[in-house]
């Protein structure tokens, strides 16, 4: 199963009028692409304009729910035809980025030279998830949706599927990124650049998968934080 990361709005997502990097390099070369979808939403409107009204109610029931704790409602382009972006770091990528942030965060424990098997496993990232974690970076290991705006808080929804998901800001999510560079690799903005567009084998290094991953987000993230569009996983 793949895993790819989606900016863009959440009509053209529904819609499936975007191409991840798979289907993109399957048309590209001429074969067939059979998608598949671990998240998909359910029993989605079938029409464009109805999924576009279905989204608008969910925002505005956002904002309700939200407006004692935002200086201003969130709010972002939505339609069929929003630009998006949208890369795949894989799921070895995403693993190695996410126990790189838990293991910043453990110093006391040694971290793996390879992705472990069972890396939900891994101590370090259970620790980092766990009900009293102390991390450092929450809204990159415990979020999987984040919205534009400059709040400082992560909160719980049902998207527009009936999935639940940990919401955080692109901005917390950037600061975050920033620091877990400067806490681990220490790289330059053209190193992160040049890594973001060269994704290891699955079996290559810690490091190398963690580092792609992280060049990648901090791309990605600075696209949804200047063009004030969503951005999440797909799986």
């Amino acid at each position: 199963m793949a895993f790819d990361l989606y900016v863009g709005s959440f009509t053209r997502y529904i819609l499936g009028a975007w191409e991840n990097a798979g289907q993109r390099a399957a048309r590209e070369a001429g074969v067939e692409y059979k998608l598949i979808r671990d998240n998909e939403t359910e029993e989605a409107p079938d029409s464009p304009s109805a999924i576009l009204e279905q989204v608008g109610d969910w925002m505005r029931r956002l904002n309700a729910g939200l407006a004692e704790h935002l200086d201003a409602p969130l709010a972002w382009e939505e339609s069929e035809e929003t630009p998006y972006v949208t890369d795949r770091p894989g799921w070895s990528g995403w693993a190695a980025l996410l126990l790189l942030a838990s293991y910043a965060d453990a110093p006391q424990l040694k971290r793996p030279a390879t992705l472990p098997e069972e890396w939900g496993d891994d101590p370090a990232y259970v620790a980092a998830q766990s009900d009293d974690s102390e991390t450092h970076y929450p809204t990159l290991i415990l979020a999987d949706l984040w919205l534009p705006g400059d709040f400082e808080f992560m909160f719980g929804i049902e998207d527009l599927g009936g999935n639940p998901r940990a919401v955080a800001s692109l901005s917390a999510l950037r600061a975050e990124l920033t620091a877990l560079n400067d806490a681990t690799l220490k790289a330059s903005p053209a190193d992160l650049e040049k890594w973001s567009r060269n994704v290891p084998d699955d079996d290559a290094p810690l490091v190398e998968l963690a580092r792609s991953t992280l060049g990648m987000m901090i791309r990605l993230c600075d696209e949804a934080i200047r063009t004030k569009l969503p951005m999440m996983p797909d799986y």
